[in-house]
């Protein structure tokens, strides 16, 4: 009989859900407003286009939602305050769940609306309760405390045996939890729209065929499946057991790197020549660690202490510098509103993606031979120190918007010998 330290560990997963994320992270920043009824619009609060994205609990409760005209607000529910989106609460409560679900496992995997997916199998807090529903649910209380004190006022949370169970839980409201082996109780009775990653299309054919309940799709075939819902088919009857698809993507370490500034700056050519060094510091990081990212996050220290932050988007995954410069640098424009100095300049890719290495059929010469010399750029600072080789493309006019203007070729210098590069263009400066 084997030793009870050798049985592999229950699989037990959390699903993690802040319902109306928008409005509780502004809550979250403005503790003034909360308790009270508002809705969260864009910027454009006048316009009588803008629509509401998202609504506090009070103001729910009166029956405002999201999607309605802000313009009808204001009409019918005058006591019902209108507050603009804030995207840097919004990042900053995701930053500090993320901070929470590392303490907890070392596998999770959050989205943009701030739910989260744990991995806590074999983890102490699986170790220490009886995975019965008395022991989960105990569990779950835990897991919300926890959770709101770090800054929503709500969290929805679903614990189970899968992914899919539990995502259909936290679906539910409140807490819900199943115990391994009753995957199919406990969802049998439950809407199927409940079942996670439909397409609006699937959801429209599950009403239209009558399918109230999932224990109905249950008790139909893969063939049938199939045939009624075609390619979504198989899906739907893997899902209706609470079986997975596939596992937790384990969290990769985010690539941070910062420049100090050797002093308080406040010219924008200056500060644009240190936002592509630090954007040139990221490109290397990634490819020296093997990722590739689809988007980075800028923080702006000023010199009063003061942060402001954005994520920036890159059209596709990558690890090269002029991409992630030329972003760098047009999201510094746009952050860098304020008359005061700078003080320090981050960039950071929260989930990069391994690099492949796999070549893009469409990739064009240029960009072969900008690639190969960074690869021998790479190899130098390996060698010696990333400061052994710089780009001279740092220096230079501010590019803005699509009036970007050309900068003059300079050579790289080597820091050590003071001597110039005049081989080919190097991958680092504007063509």
């Amino acid at each position: 009989m084997p030793l009870p330290s050798s049985t592999p560990p229950d699989p037990l997963f959390a699903a993690v859900r802040i319902p109306g994320f928008i409005a509780q992270a502004l809550a979250a920043s403005r503790p003034e407003v909360r308790g009270h009824a508002f809705v969260v619009a864009e910027q454009h609060a006048e316009s009588s286009k803008t629509v509401v994205r998202d609504a506090s609990d009070a103001a729910r409760a009166q029956g405002v939602h999201a999607g309605i005209p802000v313009f009808w607000v204001r009409r019918k529910w005058p006591r019902v305050l209108i507050l603009p989106r804030d995207p840097g609460a919004e990042e900053a409560l995701k930053a500090r769940l993320r901070l929470l679900w590392e303490t907890l496992t070392p596998v999770f995997e959050t989205d943009a609306h701030g739910s989260a997916m744990l991995d806590l199998t074999g983890t102490p807090w699986s170790r220490k309760v009886i995975h019965d529903e008395t022991g989960l649910a105990m569990l779950g209380e835990r897991l919300r405390a926890v959770a709101l004190k770090h800054g929503p006022e709500r969290v929805s949370l679903g614990i189970g045996p899968s992914q899919v169970v539990a995502k259909v839980l936290t679906r539910t409201g409140g807490i819900g939890v199943c115990s391994r082996g009753s995957e199919t109780r406990v969802l049998d009775p439950l809407d199927p729209g409940l079942l996670p990653d439909l397409s609006p299309k699937a959801r429209e054919r599950l009403a239209k065929y009558g399918l109230e309940r999932i224990a109905m799709v249950r008790r139909l075939g893969k063939e049938e499946l199939t045939l009624r819902f075609g390619a979504e088919g198989e899906r739907l009857y893997t899902l209706a057991r609470g079986l997975d698809f596939k596992p937790v993507a384990g969290r990769r370490d985010p690539v941070v790197v910062e420049t100090m500034l050797p002093r308080d700056l406040n010219d924008q050519e200056e500060l644009r020549n240190q936002v592509r060094l630090t954007a040139d510091k990221l490109a290397h990081a990634l490819r020296r660690e093997g990722l590739r990212t689809a988007r980075f996050t800028m923080v702006l220290t000023y010199a009063d202490r003061r942060e402001t932050r954005r994520t920036v988007r890159l059209p596709s995954l990558t690890a090269a510098f002029l991409p992630l410069a030329e972003k760098a640098a047009e999201a510094f424009f746009e952050m860098y509103q304020r008359r005061v100095a700078l003080r320090r300049i981050r960039m950071q890719a929260v989930s990069p993606a391994v690099e492949t290495r796999q070549r893009d059929l469409f990739e064009t010469d240029g960009e072969e031979s900008r690639n190969s010399l960074e690869t021998a750029i790479d190899r130098i600072r390996r060698k010696r120190t990333f400061g052994a080789v710089l780009s001279g493309s740092n220096v230079g006019a501010p590019a803005e918007g699509k009036a970007r203007k050309k900068l003059t070729r300079e050579p790289m210098r080597n820091q050590n010998t003071g001597r110039g590069y005049s081989g080919p263009p190097s991958p680092l400066t504007d063509t």
